[in-house]
């Protein structure tokens, strides 16, 4: 018996998505067999953009999972200007949210809004990213500090704050039901 010469007839290189394989059959019977060895690569993302296929997606960061429920809301914030990545590619998905960061999403949400007042908050540089924001909030009944003279911009905000917010910069509306 001579045993079998497998030759590989058929290659395919690995794509983003598919994995690649080689087909081979014996060059003295009908015996074949495919192998897939090589690991599908990936997308090669480059912002919303795959260097290597056709692929597109929403956002340009890596932490946005594609189909998940936030991935429509990240990309509408962005592009809407409320918000913004934690870098180019990461959009900080898993994070949670501190004081500065939540009044300035709802400041930008309303189309930045100008404040009249004055800074009462010595923790709030008047060239703060958030500065502008923070006075609009507290001018507006949205929040007030965490002291007549603190308003405390990198303390985390838990849901129950948030939510807060959101409904004093709607107005206060009462609830229809209980």
């Amino acid at each position: 018996m001579l045993g079998h010469d497998f030759v590989r007839s058929t290659f395919a290189e690995a794509t983003c998505t598919e994995m690649g394989y080689g087909y081979y059959e014996c060059s003295r019977c009908d015996e074949e067999y495919l192998e897939a060895d090589r690991p599908a690569l990936g997308h090669a993302w480059n912002g919303t953009e795959c260097d290597r296929c056709d692929a597109t997606r929403m956002t340009p960061f890596d932490d946005v999972v594609e189909s998940s429920f936030y991935e429509t809301p990240v990309a509408w914030a962005v592009e809407e200007g409320i918000t913004n990545g934690i870098s180019a590619s990461a959009f900080g998905a898993n994070n949670t949210c501190n004081r500065a960061q939540v009044v300035t999403f709802l400041w930008r949400a309303l189309n930045k809004p100008a404040a009249t007042g004055s800074n009462p908050f010595t923790d709030v540089a008047g060239n703060a990213w958030y500065a502008k924001a923070v006075l609009w909030a507290v001018e507006n009944g949205v929040t007030g500090g965490t002291s007549p003279t603190t308003f405390t911009p990198a303390m985390q905000c838990t849901r129950s704050q948030v939510v807060t917010f959101l409904w004093r910069a709607c107005g206060s509306p009462k609830p229809e039901t209980t």
